[in-house]
């Protein structure tokens, strides 16, 4: 067998475990949906696990760029306006990426997330932008670097998390700005907020 056949089972794999859950998905039915010998999932993924955690890589693919930032040459400003490219990138590239997201967050076995190495770099790299900021005066003294970088990263994602909820609203008359108005604002009203006084 090819590395194509382990293509095929993770580009089938993926819509159905995003869609149905990783308990609901059968190796069967990967087979029949992949055209692939089941058998061939446990030689290229070592099994089921093993095949749900590269299909949930395979979403986070778009973050290379944002990790691979070099955050200690970097103006702490321009890793803020990094992260929130490398979003919407991730939003735009992954189709699959939030409902894997909310099935894995909302999991009942207290299981460490697949992706909670990927996401813990990038909040470090936050972190880590925040921190050069504020010794270099150009961010407030008093932050907390932690709550402020998942406050930040939170209202970039919460555009994209609700887009769902927000289509249903749209439908009714209430008007909501489109991805490069909020992903604008949104950064402005952070860096602004970050921002030591006089700079």
């Amino acid at each position: 067998m090819s590395t194509d056949s382990r293509e095929k089972i993770l580009r089938a794999a993926t819509p159905l475990f995003a869609e149905e859950g990783y308990d609901r998905v059968s190796l069967r039915k990967i087979s029949e949906a992949s055209g692939v010998n089941s058998a061939m999932i446990s030689y290229y993924f070592g099994g089921k696990k093993g095949l749900f955690d590269a299909a949930f890589a395979s979403q986070l693919e778009a973050l290379e760029g944002f990790l691979s930032l070099d955050v200690e040459a970097e103006d702490p400003r321009t890793v803020f306006r990094c992260y929130a490219e490398a979003a919407v990138a991730v939003h735009e590239e992954s189709p699959y990426l939030l409902p894997y997201l909310y099935r894995v967050m909302l999991a009942p076995d207290g299981e460490t997330p697949t992706f909670a190495e990927t996401i813990g770099k990038v909040y470090g790299h936050l972190v880590r932008a925040l921190e050069r900021g504020m010794a270099a005066g150009l961010f407030r003294e008093d932050l907390d670097t932690s709550a402020t970088a998942l406050l930040f990263a939170g209202s970039i994602n919460f555009h994209f998390l609700s887009r769902r909820f927000r289509d249903g609203i749209a439908l009714r008359g209430t008007r909501f700005p489109d991805e490069k108005t909020y992903i604008a604002q949104a950064l402005a009203i952070f860096l602004r907020g970050i921002a030591k006084e006089g700079t």
